[in-house]
């Protein structure tokens, strides 16, 4: 029991660093060890959205199966993995110090930002109407993008240790 605990403090460490000093965070995150730190963290991100999801939903009676909690899971590595699909050949054409192990770790960790996905359960069409809650659900699809591209922008920067001296 004691190993799940510190598991979970240790998770929520990563959370709460990633998004809130992504700068610091990145620069001391390990950028070897395999990748099963990154889809753990994936994988446990993944399942408390979906959870909170599921209860929110099962609360008001909308139809959220459990099954999603598990889409929810694999869906955020399938993120990760195609972002660090198509980041990584950049980097390499940038001179990038790192292999697509420490890609993906950085592209696991950006991911912190889904928890955005949360404010989607708010009863926004009894407030705002179902066009507000379209165009809310859009602005807040772009401000998470956002987020998640100035993140891993910055992160994979300083990771594969890019600057103006290695552009050629």
């Amino acid at each position: 029991m004691q190993k799940f605990l510190d598991f979970c403090k240790n998770t929520y460490k990563e959370f709460y660093a990633s998004l809130t000093n992504p700068k610091e965070f990145f620069k001391t995150m390990p950028v070897e060890g395999g990748y099963k730190a990154p889809i753990l963290y994936l994988l446990t991100l993944g399942f408390a959205l979906g959870f909170i999801k599921f209860i929110f939903f099962a609360i008001f009676q909308a139809s959220f199966r459990p099954d999603m909690i598990v889409m929810y899971m694999y869906y955020l590595i399938c993120v990760a993995f195609f972002a660090s699909v198509c980041a990584h050949p950049i980097i390499k054409l940038f001179k990038g110090e790192r292999n697509f192990q420490t890609t993906f770790r950085v592209m696991s960790y950006a991911c912190s930002i889904a928890i955005l996905e949360l404010l989607t359960v708010l009863p926004t069409p009894f407030i705002l109407g179902i066009m507000g809650s379209i165009i809310f659900a859009a602005i807040l699809g772009l401000v998470q993008w956002g987020w998640y591209s100035v993140i891993t922008y910055k992160a994979l920067k300083e990771v594969h240790n890019i600057g103006k001296n290695k552009i050629v």
